[in-house]
């Protein structure tokens, strides 16, 4: 059954509405998305990225203490490092760059790993950035008599950088040499994959966003503000009788 009918000057200002709410819609979207970019740019910015080793210097080492308290050197009796001789960095890259290899590592005087022992800080490198490492937790991977391997997970910080997780590892192995073991220890920065989702997703959103046609002027109104493609206009006000000397252009039935 036939119903009534929208003639021309109507339904130029019916779909010059629909235009405009689409086209405020849009654009708050695009404003959404840019923010949303911005907001995970910033939040990924001052994490530290990276990795930073450190040794002992010549007539370091490292004393290990069993469970009585008392200095070892026996690999497998360890539960803790009981000193740290002479600690410095000897490789740096990423945020660490401002660190200088051969730059002196402050460690704590004591650190039990047997049972597990949270630490803060672990590590600390004086000087402009004060970056330290703050362990949360730590496993044995590997004990026996002549290597040892720990791996922990922790927090990285420094200033003018938010708090990053990270992974720690640390080895000694061989014969004690004047009750000193050599040993090597490496943290690794681990970016959240919050983060990183956050960011990915915004930039893929933000891209078919801008991927969508241009706006196009309406041909029958000389205020083009807020037109939109017609592709972003729903089927049923499309004009396919444009130019219909009838002026009728649009049917409800």
């Amino acid at each position: 059954m036939k119903g009534n009918f929208l003639y021309g000057n109507h339904y130029d200002r019916f779909r010059h509405r629909i235009r405009k709410i689409l086209a405020m819609n849009q654009k708050s979207t695009i404003w959404v998305a840019l923010l949303a970019i911005a907001l995970g740019s910033a939040a990924r910015a001052a994490a530290v990225i990276g990795t930073i080793s450190f040794s002992s210097g010549a007539g370091g080492g490292v004393i290990l203490q069993n469970a009585g308290g008392m200095a070892t050197t026996d690999i497998a009796q360890a539960v803790a490092i009981q000193s740290w001789l002479f600690p410095q960095v000897d490789l740096r890259d990423g945020s660490f760059i401002s660190v200088t290899n051969g730059d002196p590592v402050s460690m704590p005087s004591t650190w039990i790993f047997n049972p597990s022992t949270p630490l803060s800080p672990l590590w600390t490198i004086p000087g402009t950035d004060n970056f330290a490492f703050h362990l949360a937790s730590a496993t044995i991977e590997f004990q026996q008599a002549g290597f040892l391997l720990i791996k922990g997970i922790g927090t990285l910080s420094g200033t003018g950088f938010d708090a990053t997780p990270a992974e720690w590892e640390f080895t000694t192995q061989g014969v004690a040499a004047n009750g000193r073991f050599s040993w090597s220890s490496t943290t690794t920065a681990i970016p959240e994959f919050g983060a990183t989702a956050l960011f990915s997703t915004t930039l893929l959103g933000a891209c078919l966003l801008r991927r969508r046609n241009p706006a196009l002027p309406s041909p029958h109104n000389h205020n083009h503000e807020n037109d939109i493609s017609p592709r972003d206009v729903p089927d049923c006000l499309d004009r396919p009788d444009i130019g219909d000397p009838s002026g009728v252009h649009f049917r409800l039935d």
